[in-house]
């Protein structure tokens, strides 16, 4: 059996119609069997992308010491998603932990690793130390792996 690996992000994941129909697409082919989902893009011309909010909270945050008008549209759009789904989720904690992390985090690599850490529900190693902790960075073990370092 063929494997294949789908991508849907932006528009394609921005409302639950939009939803709907990668749902259709995926269950079309049998051989769709792992599917990367993105950011919700825009629902109608004058919304704006979450991946847009998200380097708007970073700037706010650097501006202003956090993050809460941009990141309250982040917050909206998602509790929005989850209701128009009838999600049984309580997404709320998952928010506050990226609003955290965001107002914690001192540069943009921090921001755009929150991305693929929930996007999906993919596991992540982070590579990066700890930001804003007392802790002091001890560094971390690579094994050797030091050919193929994501850019």
């Amino acid at each position: 059996m063929d494997i294949k690996v789908c991508k849907f992000g932006g528009t394609s994941m921005a409302d639950k119609t939009a939803i709907a129909r990668v749902k259709n697409i995926v269950n079309s082919d049998p051989s769709r069997r792992f599917i990367v989902v993105s950011a919700p893009g825009k629902r109608f011309p004058s919304d704006e992308k979450i991946t847009d909010l998200l380097y708007a909270c970073f700037e706010e945050k650097s501006v202003s010491g956090n993050c809460n008008a941009f990141f309250s549209k982040i917050r909206e759009r998602f509790i929005s998603l989850v209701d128009e789904l009838e999600i049984d989720l309580d997404i709320i904690p998952y928010l506050d932990e990226i609003e955290n992390r965001i107002i914690e985090s001192d540069n943009l690599i921090a921001l755009q690793n929150l991305l693929p850490e929930y996007e999906g529900k993919i596991d992540v190693m982070p590579i990066d130390p700890p930001y804003n902790t007392a802790v002091p960075y001890i560094g971390y073990k690579d094994f050797g792996y030091t050919d193929g370092w994501i850019e």
